[in-house]
């Protein structure tokens, strides 16, 4: 699927993209953004990666968010790194931008274009015969993809997880919680490194930590001193702490080390590890 532009005719896409009226780095930004959405499903439980809990984590932001209109900033902010994580640099990503339950493409002749009707378009476009039921299946996927991550249409209740706090991964339910009692957020976030959780509830555990870093620190990364008043054990604070910075959702190592917090810092060695699951390592 990664590779959906190679059962066409050489330069076929790129002929019908220009006579859209797309210039050439508008075309080479919506072949690589729509390549890069096949990496969303390459996802090995058996050799899961950091990249991994990033990108699926970024993914239910995105369903929760959608349902809102007023979370444009939060929406475009984990657009970009989930961009970051499918390995789309910078000068594609920038001229995306999501608005209104849309993803729209910053062109450099048409203004901003809605990349779902483009999809619709551009395949009304190939009519083509030779592998038919093949572009079928890639024009819905594409779409699929489109719906899941920004249309109002396609709406996820909750994470199809069996873990009792698996809601806290929505932002919504995580805010209400937080607001409603310090307490309820504080005691999930040390049960994040209970020694008895599955595959399944790490993640729902990443995801909680990584919750509290974006939703609670990027507005005032001192709230992180009644989190440690709270817990009152250097040595679970210190878990804490180092897994918050580890993800670096908006707050990263050297935040803490200029609060004065470097001593509660241990952090694995990103270039020697592939995984740190919290609990374990690898």
């Amino acid at each position: 699927m990664t590779r959906w532009h190679d059962i066409f005719p050489k330069r076929k896409i790129d002929k019908i993209t220009h006579e859209i009226g797309f210039s050439e780095k508008d075309c080479y930004a919506i072949k690589m953004i729509l390549s890069r959405f096949g990496y969303l499903f390459q996802i090995d439980n058996r050799q899961r990666t950091n990249k991994d809990i990033h990108v699926i984590f970024y993914v239910f932001q995105l369903i929760f968010l959608k349902k809102n209109k007023k979370n444009g900033e939060d929406i475009n902010y984990f657009f970009k790194f989930l961009c970051f994580e499918l390995g789309i640099d910078d000068e594609v990503y920038d001229k995306f931008y999501v608005h209104d339950n849309r993803l729209l493409l910053k062109s450099e002749k048409l203004g901003d274009i809605d990349v779902y009707n483009h999809i619709i378009e551009f395949y009304s476009k190939i009519g083509s015969k030779k592998n038919r039921e093949v572009i079928e299946n890639i024009k819905s996927f594409q779409l699929s993809v489109m719906d899941l991550l920004f249309s109002k249409k396609n709406k996820m209740k909750e994470i199809p997880i069996n873990d009792i706090k698996k809601h806290l991964v929505n932002p919504e339910a995580f805010l209400l919680k937080y607001k409603k009692s310090k307490k309820i957020i504080f005691d999930s976030l040390i049960d994040c490194f209970n020694k008895y959780q599955s595959n399944e509830n790490l993640f729902i555990s990443n995801s909680i930590l990584m919750n509290y870093s974006y939703y609670i620190l990027k507005n005032n990364n001192k709230k992180i001193m009644s989190l440690k008043k709270y817990v009152g054990d250097d040595t679970i604070f210190s878990l804490i702490l180092s897994s918050i910075a580890f993800r670096g959702i908006i707050v990263n190592e050297d935040t803490f080390i200029n609060m004065g917090l470097a001593e509660h810092l241990n952090l694995p060695d990103r270039e020697e590890t592939t995984l740190y699951n919290l609990i374990y390592s690898i």
